[in-house]
């Protein structure tokens, strides 16, 4: 078996995202996403980029800064050097799936039937109550 390089995430947008066209006429949807960590008030922080059609077609939603958010894709760190001379590390996704998830309406984006085709969102279904779990 070969070596797979797949994150999937949950979170929330950290500001609206950004579309452009790299220098080789691909179109690039980049924004952040933040992420609670394992210990309680750490958060994390990830550069998603979105590709292609998807990335177009996420732009016409305009999403609003908080809108929760589910990315599975390539992961990869990359070293810099910030401007004050210290050294950080950024934490990107090359998001091959993309999904919109909680409640729409608090965020104002779109119900599901406005999204474009392109997406992936779905509304999760109210089927159980947290008291109807049995664990």
């Amino acid at each position: 078996m070969s070596d797979l390089n797949v994150i999937s995430i949950t979170g929330r947008t950290g500001s609206e995202p950004e579309l452009r066209e790299t220098k080789k006429g691909e179109t690039v949807l980049n924004m952040s996403v933040a992420c609670n960590g394992f210990k309680e008030g750490e958060t994390e922080w990830f550069r998603v980029s979105v590709w292609g059609k998807q990335a177009t077609a996420l732009a016409k939603l305009a999403l609003p800064k908080g809108t929760q958010v589910a990315v599975s894709g390539e992961f990869k760190s990359r070293e810099f050097q910030a401007r004050d001379g210290t050294k950080g590390v950024s934490r990107e996704i090359n998001a091959k799936s993309f999904s919109l998830i909680g409640s729409r309406k608090d965020a104002g984006v779109p119900s599901s039937n406005e999204l474009p085709p392109t997406t992936t969102a779905e509304d999760p279904p109210d089927a159980f109550s947290d008291s109807e779990i049995p664990f």
